[in-house]
């Protein structure tokens, strides 16, 4: 019987073998379908994420529009003011309006764009700081039972011969209701304020011109 025996043993080792494969494959078929559950699984929190991620985007964009609306409708008195005084020293300036990217700040709308505050030259930031004050007086003022005084230091030194003359007819302006005194060491300055401002000049001793 040894060439049956032999056989058996032959086909038992065959036997064995396909037992083999067949296990190594429902192994792999189960970690397959393992790795696909945790996959869809992975898959429904990404879209859920994302999902979220889009109607908080719209959210934020909505509010910010929002916002905008409500700024534009409703700006604070101040500001609408100072953009007034602002349009009147700058001629090339067309308004301002809040800074939502940074939190703080202006931006300043021109014929040549919008850009922040901080992008302004040294004359730009002077104008814009004056139109600034001016408006804050004004409005300080409004809610006061008295016109407060204002005290200016050489708040032109750095605006250019254009809008030099536009900011002292915003001081002229301004000063109908409200007591301006100008300090400035320029003596074309203090001849400005005279001609364009009908500002009374004093001279200080020790001071030269």
């Amino acid at each position: 019987r040894t060439a049956e025996l032999k056989g058996q043993i032959t086909g038992g080792e065959a036997d064995d073998e396909t037992a083999r494969n067949n296990k190594s494959a429902a192994d792999t078929l189960a970690d397959t379908e393992g790795l696909e559950l945790e996959l869809a699984g992975l898959r429904g929190q990404i879209q859920t994420r994302l999902t979220d991620g889009l109607a908080h985007r719209l959210a934020a964009q909505i509010l910010k529009e929002s916002a905008e609306q409500y700024l534009g409708d409703n700006a604070p008195d101040i500001l609408r003011r100072a953009e007034a005084l602002a349009t009147q020293i700058a001629s090339d300036w067309q308004g301002l309006e809040l800074d939502y990217d940074r939190g703080t700040g202006l931006r300043i709308r021109s014929t040549r764009g919008t850009h922040a505050d901080v992008k302004l030259s040294l004359g730009g930031r002077s104008g814009l700081n004056l139109a600034l004050r001016l408006a804050a007086v004004e409005t300080a003022s409004s809610t006061l039972p008295v016109r407060l005084p204002l005290f200016l230091d050489d708040p032109l030194a750095h605006l250019d011969d254009h809008r030099r003359p536009r900011a002292f007819q915003a001081i002229s302006q301004f000063a109908k209701n409200h007591q301006v005194f100008y300090f400035t060491c320029h003596r074309r300055h203090a001849d400005e304020a005279v001609k364009k401002a009908g500002a009374h000049l004093v001279k200080l001793r020790g001071t030269g011109d």
